[in-house]
């Protein structure tokens, strides 16, 4: 049967975007059927949507712009936020696709490289499960190589513009992705084939796109630096006490090989167990260019990783912080394969099972890890019924549809955006967006917060501040407020999550 499929794929290769496609659809159907309740990153995304700015926090925006322009069109839903998330993992798939067939010759492989994306846990997995910026960063990383390739094979003013479009797009999605256009043009400086490229004039065509695309942000991001700068160097750093130089350099380098590992390893032993011992071993030792720029690109990205860890007290890496240029390793391996003459219609035979196995995995887990939590006792983001809170609390203050809600958890934040679209939710996290929301006249202030302790004396004083610089509204106006306890979707009958709100409302 696979056989017969991969026959099918290799006489007509854009049949794999029908299956991706296909997959994609599946995902989002099952991302329907859960609950309404929202994961931290289309929290967040349901929260900045009120607002279109140049910048927002320590990631850049372009996720932010495109959820923001198609939820002022279609409304903010889970349907909008969903679809927004599978535009963007089609462009992945779909890129990959294209990059695939400027690449290899050999159709079998081209249909067999976008499917080695579901070999990469941080795409197959986490890109499914709750990310944004990383996956506009995969999408625009893939379109950027594509870009380049196709300029390296035929040149023109408008593959040059090209190049610095996605150039430009890749800084919008997602800062580390400066790593991927560095370590492009070091690998291409140190091939003579392609090294003549960059004394072409028309190079100058990419930087200027690339800075008109970025200008917007980055003059942001000149004004804002520090925003940015804080956050992303906390997340490197580990947050346990120092123990020594030499400790940390060791948990650094570790931390480093464990998520190159986490990364590519699943995709290695894919590769290596579809292609055998012997085949394997001369495809290693097989070469041509696209395959010696990619593998030299992936070594720079390595070592320049190395060489921060060993330089700085980072010691705390990520999977997903490694996709801008490892998300090339699938590619890698089915450019050696063709370099070494690898049969690339068996090998999709043997691979595709493996891929099959994974897009029933993928979706059957997220649906079960929220629907079997009953059985599990395990509880996560979308066992929590937001959407009932939502309804009591309107029902309560009847004012919670129109006020400005104040919450310290940008998750819960999103949530109560989500289902008070025509309130003004703010964090003290965005203090920009907060003061532009408190200036709004005639707005009560409704506090929510998790769990029932007392409301905390900061957003207590930040409530009954904001109130009283509204005319009409005094300093110690007594709140309204209560206690919330319902039961986990799908949970336990004795499990329960609490929340406590407090209105301050004119008198």
């Amino acid at each position: 049967m696979f056989a017969r499929l991969a026959e099918a794929l290799e006489q007509r290769p854009g049949r794999i975007l029908v299956l991706i496609l296909a997959y994609l659809l599946i995902n989002i159907a099952v991302r329907l059927s859960l609950p309404t309740s929202l994961e931290m990153d289309e929290a967040q995304q349901a929260l900045l949507t009120q607002w279109l700015a140049a910048g927002y926090d320590s990631q850049p925006p372009l996720y932010n712009w495109v959820q923001y322009g198609v939820s002022a069109l279609a409304g903010l839903s889970l349907g909008t936020l969903a679809g927004v998330k599978a535009g963007f993992l089609l462009a992945i798939y779909g890129g990959y696709a294209m990059l695939a067939r400027e690449c290899l010759e050999d159709r079998a492989l081209a249909a067999l490289a976008p499917l080695g994306l579901l070999t990469i846990p941080h795409i197959a997995w986490e890109s499914q499960r709750d990310l944004t910026h990383s996956v506009a960063l995969s999408a625009v990383s893939i379109l950027f190589l594509w870009a380049v390739m196709r300029t390296l094979k035929r040149p023109s003013i408008i593959s040059f513009a090209l190049v610095g479009v996605t150039a430009g797009l890749g800084l919008l999605a997602k800062y580390n992705f400066v790593l991927l256009p560095f370590c492009c043009l070091v690998a291409m400086a140190s091939l003579p084939e392609t090294r003549r490229r960059l004394a072409d004039w028309r190079i100058l065509v990419a930087a200027a796109f690339a800075v008109l695309v970025f200008l917007p942000h980055g003059l942001w991001l000149w004004q804002n630096s520090g925003i940015a700068a804080a956050e992303t160097l906390g997340k490197l750093e580990d947050d346990g006490a120092p123990v020594s130089m030499l400790a940390d350099l060791a948990g650094g380098v570790l931390s480093l090989a464990g998520a190159t590992l986490g990364f590519t390893g699943l995709t290695l032993l894919v590769f290596a167990l579809a292609a055998g011992k012997a085949e394997g071993a001369r495809a290693l030792r097989a070469q041509s260019l696209p395959a010696r720029l990619i593998g030299r690109m992936m070594l720079i990205f390595l070592a320049i990783l190395l060489i921060t860890t060993l330089a700085t007290d980072a010691d705390s890496f990520k999977e997903r912080w490694l996709s801008p240029v490892l998300i090339f390793l699938p590619l890698y391996l089915c450019l050696k394969a063709e370099a070494a003459g690898l049969n690339g219609r068996r090998l999709l035979a043997r691979i595709l099972p493996v891929a099959l196995v994974i897009a029933v995995l993928v979706p059957s887990i997220l649906l079960l890890r929220v629907t079997a939590a009953g059985w599990t006792g395990k509880y996560n983001k979308q066992n929590v019924p937001y959407a009932a809170l939502s309804r009591l609390i309107a029902e309560a203050v009847p004012e919670a549809p129109q006020a400005v809600i104040l919450s310290a958890d940008r998750q819960l934040a999103g949530n109560l955006r989500l289902n008070f679209p025509a309130a003004a939710v703010v964090t003290p996290d965005y203090e920009r967006f907060e003061r532009a929301a408190f200036d709004t006249a005639d707005r009560p202030v409704l506090v929510v917060w998790r769990g029932n302790a007392p409301i905390d004396p900061s957003l207590r004083q930040l409530a009954l501040r904001q109130g009283s610089e509204q005319e009409g509204v005094k300093r110690e106006a007594t709140p309204v407020g209560g206690i919330v306890s319902l039961g986990y979707l799908y949970g336990r009958p004795g499990d329960r999550v609490t929340f406590s709100y407090q209105l301050f409302a004119r008198p």
